[in-house]
């Protein structure tokens, strides 16, 4: 397997995770459950993403730079669009079928 199917690969998996996140959280707001107040955030700072995937900034950064990533510039910050990440690991899940 080459290093581009690999990184593929590993970013189908975390935005796989990020959809059973995804859907926990919703999952648990359905409950009305009272006294938990969960905020889903659409966007990810570079950084954030970095930690909560468990993948280092520097192989995110070149995942962004080669718009492997959805991402889009916030002055002068670069954000991944956590949602739209979700909507094409679907696809490619659908893809793969």
């Amino acid at each position: 397997m080459t290093n581009i199917e690999q990184n593929h690969t590993n970013l189908f998996q975390i935005c796989k995770e990020l959809l059973t996140i995804s859907n926990k959280i919703l999952s648990a707001l359905d409950k009305g459950k009272e006294g938990n107040q969960v905020i889903v955030v659409p966007v990810m700072s570079i950084e954030r993403f970095s930690s909560s995937c468990g993948i280092s900034e520097d192989t995110v950064r070149g995942w962004v730079r080669k718009d492997c990533i959805p991402n889009f510039k916030v002055g002068k910050r670069r954000m991944i669009n956590i949602v739209e990440l979700q909507r094409q690991a679907l696809e490619e899940r659908e893809c793969r079928g």
